[in-house]
């Protein structure tokens, strides 16, 4: 038994549409509906998502003139305890060209807006950033930074009332050896009462404290070295000869500036056979 081949049916013509029209704008034409342009379709498909949600909550947060230095971030309204505030956005570069642009040791003072994602990447702040980079450091935070799928968050780790400013620990990583030089380089400012009176993190500044007393510690046991070695080298010493007492001076007795008394005789009495004697002397020729 034969079978004919299915044949489809052919398609119908396409409409013509006028040149530089579409087929949408045509309809829209007919019914008096409003299309958006290819430019705002555009660009409403390419806007990131974490853009439109600060857009949204730009209301949360003001900047102005922090108490602590420089600028700092204030709640703006009332902010609840795990509320995502803003993102902390800028240039994402590696760690190599961020220590090319910010050299800790040749600055004066510190001041970076680097914030590292990884072990090899970080965030320029200083670079297309936006508010988040005028966050201060605290001590006793207020917010937290959580790493999301290698973008970063602010939210708030308790209720914080209007007018409040915003802070999170910067808990500052280093490699190598901590050395108290290094706690001082990065000073805290926040005056808080729990300070610790540096940027770095609470297990650096313990590590720094514990390198410094091993330094002095071993300062001290070289010191005793020497002085050991000091003692059995040098040679004994000469018992130093008996000194005898010097003899007390003899005062001499003050002359005195009056003029001797000639002995005058006692009156009342005869003279003696001696004075006799003498006056006839002086009396004779």
């Amino acid at each position: 038994m034969k079978t004919t081949p299915r044949v489809r049916p052919a398609k119908e013509p396409a409409a013509q549409v006028p040149h530089g029209r579409s087929e949408t704008a045509k309809t829209a034409h007919r019914t008096g509906a409003k299309v958006p342009s290819k430019r705002a379709a555009a660009v409403t498909k390419v806007l990131p998502t974490n853009v439109v949600a600060e857009r949204a909550s730009e209301v949360s947060w003001v900047v102005r003139k922090s108490p602590i230095q420089g600028r700092g971030v204030f709640a703006a309204r009332r902010l609840r305890k795990g509320e995502r505030i803003l993102e902390y956005t800028g240039e994402r570069i590696g760690h190599v060209e961020a220590g090319r642009r910010y050299d800790d040791e040749a600055m004066e003072r510190h001041h970076t807006y680097l914030f590292a994602v990884d072990a090899d990447t970080c965030i320029d702040g200083g670079k297309i950033g936006n508010d988040a980079r005028y966050i201060n450091h605290g001590c006793a935070p207020n917010c937290e930074a959580r790493n999301v799928r290698k973008r970063i968050f602010i939210h708030a780790l308790r209720t914080i009332d209007a007018g409040e400013e915003l802070f999170y620990d910067y808990a500052y990583e280093l490699e190598g050896p901590i050395t108290m030089a290094d706690v001082k380089r990065y000073a805290c400012c926040c005056s808080s009462e729990l300070c610790r009176g540096t940027l770095l993190a609470p297990k650096l500044v313990a590590e720094a404290i514990a390198h410094e007393e091993a330094r002095k510690k071993a300062r001290a046991e070289r010191a005793a070295v020497r002085k050991n070695a000091a003692e059995t080298t040098a040679p004994p010493k000469k018992p130093s000869p008996s000194i005898p007492a010097k003899p007390a001076k003899k005062v001499a007795a003050k002359k005195s500036s009056a003029p001797a008394q000639v002995p005058q005789e006692p009156t009342g009495k005869r003279p003696t056979t001696a004075l006799k004697a003498a006056r006839k002397r002086r009396e004779a020729p």
